[in-house]
């Protein structure tokens, strides 16, 4: 009898010792790792209207020898499209004083041209913008009045949201003739 007691006991004992080891189990569950998730930077849309201010240094050439270097301070206003991810594409009209560098402010003479422009967006964040760029002008009130087409390139940058920085150069020549009409290089801040 000794026997099936010492085993009902040992049975008694090994039950005991398994439903506390389940009730431990059930009680202190495994917490899985929290999830972390990468902060959202925000991409600006390149799509809508803006406006601003410029400044800008034209100069000539050997072939233009004769001609002062000219400063010219203007406004600029456009449209812009954003396509798909990466691209962009748009209009703009551009309208500035120009004058000889060491000369006066207002010459009498303005200067009036319209530039569609195309380029993509580069970096992870989208905020720097390369492009090509080609227009058609007038300088208005010089004897005799311009006509000339220009080409060229550029980058923008959005320092914010509303407020973008940007940079090009641009070679005319004048509707025509295909005399060179000189090299600009030329930087603003817009808002949209």
């Amino acid at each position: 009898m000794n026997l099936v007691k010492t085993l009902a006991a040992g049975v008694v004992a090994l039950s005991a010792m398994s439903t506390a080891s389940f009730a431990a189990d059930v009680m202190m569950p495994i917490m899985p790792a929290p999830i972390v998730v990468p902060p959202v930077v925000p991409q600006p849309t390149w799509t809508g209207a803006y406006f601003g201010t410029f400044g800008a240094v034209t100069f000539f050439g050997r072939e233009e020898q004769g001609h002062p270097t000219l400063k010219t301070f203007g406004v600029i206003g456009g449209y812009d499209f954003q396509i798909g991810g990466r691209f962009v594409a748009g209009v703009n009209v551009r309208t500035g004083i120009p004058s000889a560098l060491s000369g006066p402010l207002y010459s009498g003479v303005l200067d009036a041209n319209m530039n569609v422009r195309a380029g993509a967006l580069l970096g992870a964040n989208q905020r720097l913008l390369a492009y090509a760029t080609a227009g058609i002008g007038v300088t208005l009130g010089a004897h005799p009045t311009v006509p000339y087409w220009s080409a060229g390139g550029g980058m923008e940058f959005a320092a914010t949201d509303r407020l973008h920085v940007f940079g090009e150069f641009t070679h005319a020549r004048v509707i025509g003739s295909g005399a060179p009409a000189g090299n600009s290089v030329r930087f603003g801040v817009t808002l949209r």
